[in-house]
């Protein structure tokens, strides 16, 4: 058994606008996260990020990333927190 939490990154080659649309029914990702993970206590957090979309108009060809976390945070202060971040329970 680890004693600090990992991280599970997930890449999408294709852009996406809203990481709730890719959820079955309802569900928000926050949700989805939450119960999959929920068994897999040595996971502290999950980031998707998605490729930029190079048709768009959008001025940032960044491409979306959201990081969903468990409490409390376990990592370093300043680990990835310029990028939007959603507690996981």
């Amino acid at each position: 058994m680890c004693d600090k939490p990992g991280i599970l990154a997930i890449y999408y080659t294709d852009p996406v606008e809203n990481f709730n649309a890719l959820c079955p029914g309802s569900h928000t990702m926050q949700a989805y996260i939450s119960n999959c993970l929920a068994p897999f206590s040595h996971v502290g957090a999950v980031i998707l990020s998605s490729e930029p979309d190079y048709l768009g108009l959008a001025e940032s060809k960044a491409g979306k990333t959201y990081i969903y976390y468990r409490k409390p945070w376990a990592f370093p202060e300043d680990f990835l927190q310029d990028n939007p971040q959603v507690e996981i329970e």
